[in-house]
């Protein structure tokens, strides 16, 4: 079963590595014309890092490209993505030179494996980026599969949206502790049905839609 971590010292730490290197990769991309917008999604309330068995710890983050446009520009989505890798094993090149950090491609993106802190290098973490793209009419959150878990999905206007909705689950007491319990829930759930490390990012975003809903039910969109 997954559980929160409770050092805080370590997690503060990890995350200011993952940051550090959020930054230094949306540079890189950017001398190639992507420019992109990061997100997180209640990591500032506090860093909800989980882990099992087998299974580490890790970031998420959504990787937003503000000039689509431009960035797919005379290339297909596959050589955009192959260029958002290439400038991600540049970066990590020169941070973790000679390390055991792999980068593995996901449905949605990428995912950095085995980082570490140069104070714990015993404690090996993740980072998950999902990059998207806003497409004139809906904004998908995640990549939609028809027979596994991971179908949990959701559709919004906008980021902004999900933002607007991860405000008020935060600044609830309630609201947030629901949407704690089910975050654990659906990692479960999606390595039950899976066999695979869960996609931090589906089960946060159900979990978000499963807390706003059983709170401000009133407000959805009919």
């Amino acid at each position: 079963m997954f559980k929160y971590i409770s050092d805080k010292k370590l997690i503060d730490s990890c995350f200011e590595v993952a940051n550090k290197l959020t930054k230094l990769i949306q540079a890189t991309l950017a001398k190639h014309l992507i420019d992109t917008r990061l997100h997180s999604l209640a990591e500032t309330k506090e860093k909800l890092a989980c882990e099992k068995e087998g299974y580490p710890f890790g970031f998420d983050f959504i990787l937003e490209l503000t000039r689509p446009a431009t960035a797919l520009k005379g290339r297909a989505n596959n050589e955009l993505k192959d260029i958002i890798k290439k400038d991600i094993q540049e970066v990590i090149n020169q941070e973790f030179a000679n390390k055991d950090v792999v980068i593995k491609s996901t449905s949605t993106g990428f995912c950095i494996i085995n980082l570490f802190n140069k104070n714990t290098p015993e404690t090996k973490f993740f980072i998950e980026f999902n990059i998207y793209k806003f497409d004139g009419k809906n904004f998908y959150v995640l990549k939609k599969h028809r027979t596994k878990v991971n179908e949990v999905w959701t559709k919004v206007k906008n980021l902004n949206e999900i933002k607007h909705r991860m405000s008020l689950v935060e600044n609830d007491p309630d609201a947030w502790l629901e949407f704690k319990e089910r975050y654990l829930f659906w990692l479960g759930q999606y390595l039950e049905e899976n066999k695979e490390k869960p996609s931090s990012l589906s089960c946060k975003t159900q979990a978000l839609n499963d807390a706003f809903n059983k709170f401000w039910q009133n407000q959805l969109e009919k």
